[in-house]
């Protein structure tokens, strides 16, 4: 498939930093890969080979139902959904959700400092809120990206994705939603 490309103004991380990037121009072909220029937060600018980079999707605040998780440090137990909660757990301040696992089906009441909210899925309103700005998800919801692109909306499997709409098939070029704002956003209403 090809190392992913990104465009000017999309957030990125960079394998091995913690921080947020804005690519600032690229790509460029390197000699064996290609690189990007990157901005940092404080307006100083790196590089770096496309091969290391990631888009960024900020990480949903706090937890809910529905939410799919990494299970564990570094999500050694695997990925799960929480299925409710918070409970208490055991006889301490913290609290946990009963989370079921994605590979054995089986729960476990996990405390929130072992889960990593990996997916938000739409609300049960029909939207998903990204970066402040609501999304209404569903087959009459069609946005355009900054580059005049058209995206689908739709639901698959609790999960609000969306997919470009140039061959006419709904199933193909499925990417989240969070995906889709954060590498090609803004989005508005088409």
């Amino acid at each position: 498939m090809g190392e992913q490309t990104f465009k000017v103004d999309t957030e990125v991380k960079r394998a091995g930093f913690a921080h947020v990037y804005t690519v600032a121009a690229g790509p460029f072909q390197g000699v064996t890969t290609q690189y990007y220029v990157l901005k940092r937060e404080d307006g100083t600018h790196t590089w770096a080979g496309g091969d290391t980079l990631t888009a960024y999707t900020p990480k949903p605040v706090g937890y809910r139902k529905g939410d799919r998780v990494r299970v564990g440090l570094f999500g050694a137990l695997g990925m799960g959904e929480i299925m409710d909660g918070p409970f208490p757990v055991h006889q301490s301040a913290r609290t946990g959700w009963m989370v079921r696992l994605g590979s054995t089906g089986g729960h476990l009441l996990v405390p929130e400092g072992s889960l990593d909210v990996v997916e938000r899925p739409e609300s049960p309103a029909g939207y998903v809120t990204i970066k402040g700005t609501r999304y209404h998800v569903g087959s009459g919801y069609r946005y355009k990206d900054r580059d005049g692109d058209v995206w689908v909306t739709r639901s698959v499997g609790g999960m609000a994705r969306a997919c470009l709409r140039e061959d006419g098939t709904p199933g193909r070029n499925s990417f989240t939603l969070a995906h889709v704002v954060n590498a090609h956003g803004p989005l508005t209403r088409a």
